[in-house]
């Protein structure tokens, strides 16, 4: 799931890119490609960590767990920019990606607890 989040926030801000005019001069799309790597590398991270997962290291829920956190700043920051715009389609896409990344984050943490063996 967060490798698929990470590459819908990677699509959204070059799609984004193009309303903020970052295409038609090189230091706006210099700063764009530059955004857009981050939850790009963010998406081959939380890939690597699949491995980690399925042997039960805790490293894997951990890591995985700072990623959510990241989308969950960058959900928040497109449901307010949706706020802001009086647009209904960002305010909810942003809601449900908190709502996933809210419960992804909470599961990982107790993954990491019992596999780390503390009590739940």
């Amino acid at each position: 799931m967060l490798v698929l989040l990470s590459l819908a926030a990677t699509g959204y801000l070059l799609y984004k890119g193009a309303g903020w005019g970052a295409y038609g001069n090189s230091f706006g799309f210099g700063a764009l490609m530059t955004a857009a790597a981050l939850p790009f590398g963010m998406a081959l991270a939380a890939a690597t960590t699949i491995p980690q997962l399925l042997q039960v290291i805790p490293a894997g829920a951990k890591v995985g767990r700072s990623l959510y956190s990241i989308i969950f700043v960058l959900a928040t920051t497109v449901t307010g920019e949706g706020i802001k715009g009086h647009a209904v389609g960002p305010v909810v896409g942003g809601v449900v990606t908190l709502l996933i990344c809210g419960g992804a984050m909470s599961l990982l943490g107790r993954a990491a607890k019992r596999m780390r063996g503390e009590t739940v």
